[in-house]
């Protein structure tokens, strides 16, 4: 009876904290659940933030054993003679080919690039057999005086399978406005869907990967040559001599190679409808997130953190997406909100609010 009487009595604490936290967001007069949603999407966190949000897996219905990794890479790119530094990184992509920077004799109208493999790509290839990207983003900070600042910083996204425009590693390639991966000329970049101009005086630009084509998550070999999609950031009217430092963070679930399992250890993957939905609603409703800048990057220091280059992560399998959000609550914890605003192109992240 004295048994039945603390489960009672836990069960009506439980169910008053519950009524409490629904009542501060509104549940219970028809409020919206999905800024909680997203503050709990994992999948989601990690589209917006890459760099602090690696071992996520995609929730979809491949649940093959995987494993994470982030991997990172480091580009300085000296400003040539005629104002122009960038960096074009193809998604995914890990072979020869893998990223451009501009070249020595590049102008802002008339654009040519020479090819480089990422440096993680052969590590990556000796212990993962296939292998989609999560999510990705490229930095870039101009490292000139501040009375040097001058120019701009343009970002682009560009979803979708993408071929590779050169073959050899090493090669100049020119641009052209039908090559939607290498455009020849800047203004070109200003027409596409997703893109921004920034003052290379700001403290960095960003471009986000964001898996707005169905088929940006399946599995690649090593033998891929295209990409998930295209990441640039290219400046001009920037001070010549100085440099742009561009920072690439990706992140990879892969599966093992069978030699290699027990040093990766893959967990089960795991299927999430609800995680899907919610991150793919919020993406859709303002996919500008992509090339959007937080507004405190005005602020001096740089914000990408140091990370290995290729870093390891066991990806334990989550909960239900809709399981934690209840148990949060139910706890009386606070819940983040990744709300995405549209019309104002901003992916806010939200203090805690259930407090």
């Amino acid at each position: 009876m004295e048994k039945n009487e603390k489960q009672a009595k836990k069960k009506a604490k439980t169910k008053k904290i519950l009524k409490k936290q629904l009542g501060k967001i509104g549940l219970q007069k028809g409020g919206d659940l999905r800024p909680y949603l997203q503050g709990m999407s994992l999948y989601l966190q990690t589209l917006l933030d890459p760099l602090n949000y690696p071992g996520v897996k995609i929730p979809d219905l491949i649940t093959a054993p995987s494993f994470c990794v982030q991997c990172k890479q480091v580009i300085p790119v000296t400003v040539n003679p005629q104002g122009v530094a960038g960096v074009i990184v193809q998604v995914g992509s890990v072979n020869s080919t893998s990223y451009y920077t501009t070249a020595v004799g590049a102008t802002p109208t008339s654009m040519t690039y020479t090819s480089a493999p990422k440096s993680y790509g052969t590590q990556l290839n000796q212990v993962a057999d296939l292998r989609r990207p999560v999510s990705a983003i490229l930095f870039a900070t101009s490292l000139a005086s501040p009375n040097n600042a001058t120019g701009r910083l343009i970002t682009y996204f560009l979803p979708g399978l993408r071929e590779q425009i050169a073959a050899v590693t090493g090669a100049v390639v020119s641009g052209s406005s039908g090559q939607q991966l290498a455009p020849g000329s800047t203004s070109t970049m200003l027409t596409y869907p997703y893109s921004a101009d920034i003052p290379a005086s700001r403290a960095y630009s960003q471009v986000r990967y964001l898996p707005l084509d169905p088929i940006s998550t399946i599995y690649m070999d090593s033998l891929t040559t295209a990409s998930r999609g295209i990441l640039a950031i290219v400046g001009d009217g920037l001070a010549v001599g100085t440099t742009v430092e561009f920072t690439y963070i990706e992140n990879f679930e892969c599966t093992a190679l069978s030699n290699q399992i027990n040093l990766v250890q893959p967990t089960p993957s795991f299927h999430d409808p609800l995680e899907m939905a919610v991150a793919a609603n919020a993406i859709s409703a303002d996919p500008h997130i992509a090339v959007e800048v937080p507004v405190e990057n005005i602020a001096a220091d740089q914000p990408v953190r140091h990370r290995e280059p290729l870093a390891l992560k066991a990806s334990p399998p989550q909960a239900p997406l809709y399981e934690r959000v209840l148990s949060m609550i139910s706890k009386g914890l606070p819940v983040l909100s990744a709300a995405v605003t549209t019309g104002a192109h901003v992916a806010k992240t939200i203090a805690p609010l259930l407090v």
